[in-house]
């Protein structure tokens, strides 16, 4: 696999359609990783997408896409890589028919290479990118959002965990896992890392675009499969983060917390599977109710236990 930032062009007229290109593809993530990685401390504190575009300029971009945006604006949502996610999912639910027709012929089956970049090649073009983060800074405006997201979003993961994605992720792989190879690590800070990491995993599931009911079963056994896992084997920085129970039978660590969480969402999933093989429900019904069930567990996870 190609490092995202090795491939952005030069020429700042062509960005919009290579950033479309990766918000098509579901290497969106990886791109927002590598942002992180390469700014470092000079990414400062996630500023809300309504502070880089107003609610304005956002609609026209779901309504024309991103070759609307001009470069500045680019340059600040590229010195704030968290806002790329937000945009993105503020297309998934707002976007119009362009986005539509982008989405529905979008290549869906990315083959992995054999080899793994270098760590060489992971820096080698961090000294051209410092123009991104030295865009002028950011300042959140004090209006609210048409739709809110948590200003908190996944810890930059390391060089290591990229070149692990890219080695170690399964050939065979479903095409989408909430287990991803930052989130088997387990070798977060936090606990709350640790659940930003799988908000994060659990984000992507937006970038996948099945097409029919059969794709959809696949995606929705392979997240409930993921939680059963999840719950049989929780991380262990969970359960050594104690709670204090507000009520009998409340959980006494994040643990207890997250298997509970976990076990509502694979059950809810698992309903909407049924309904979904049963024909009681139709394609777009079914895929309406899995996004609801995962833009929840995102949200759950990124708040963390109250």
């Amino acid at each position: 696999m190609t490092l995202q930032l090795l491939t952005i062009p030069n020429e700042p007229q062509n960005w919009p359609q290579w950033l479309t290109e990766r918000f098509c593809s579901g290497e969106l993530p990886l791109l927002v990783q590598e942002l992180h990685l390469l700014g470092g401390t000079a990414v400062a504190e996630p500023a809300e997408l309504d502070a880089i575009l107003s609610p304005e300029r956002q609609q026209e971009v779901a309504d024309h896409g991103l070759q609307v945006l001009t470069t500045d604006e680019l340059q600040h949502l590229f010195a704030q890589p968290d806002s790329l996610l937000q945009l993105h999912g503020y297309l998934c639910l707002c976007g119009g028919s362009i986005w539509s027709s982008l989405w529905t012929t979008a290549i869906k089956n990315v083959v992995r290479p054999t080899t793994a970049p270098t760590a060489t090649q992971i820096w080698q073009r961090a000294e051209p990118l410092q123009l991104l983060p030295s865009a002028a800074p950011i300042t959140v405006p004090p209006r609210s959002s048409r739709l809110r997201w948590p200003a908190r979003l996944a810890a930059a993961i390391t060089a290591a965990a990229v070149l692990l994605a890219v080695v170690l992720w399964p050939r065979d792989a479903a095409q989408f896992s909430l287990r991803t190879p930052a989130v088997l690590a387990a070798d977060a800070a936090t606990p709350q890392a640790w659940l930003d990491q799988l908000a994060e995993a659990g984000n992507r599931w937006f970038d996948q675009h099945p097409r029919n009911a059969q794709q959809l079963a696949v995606l929705i056994k392979a997240v409930s499969r993921d939680c059963e896992l999840l719950i049989q084997t929780p991380p262990a920085i969970l359960a050594a983060a104690p709670l204090t129970p507000k009520a009998p039978g409340d959980p006494a660590n994040q643990a207890e917390w997250f298997v509970a969480k976990c076990r509502k969402w694979k059950g809810d999933l698992d309903a909407t599977l049924v309904k979904l093989e049963s024909q009681t429900i139709d394609f777009p019904a079914a895929q309406a109710e899995a996004d609801k069930i995962l833009m929840k567990l995102v949200t759950v996870l990124r708040a963390g236990p109250a």
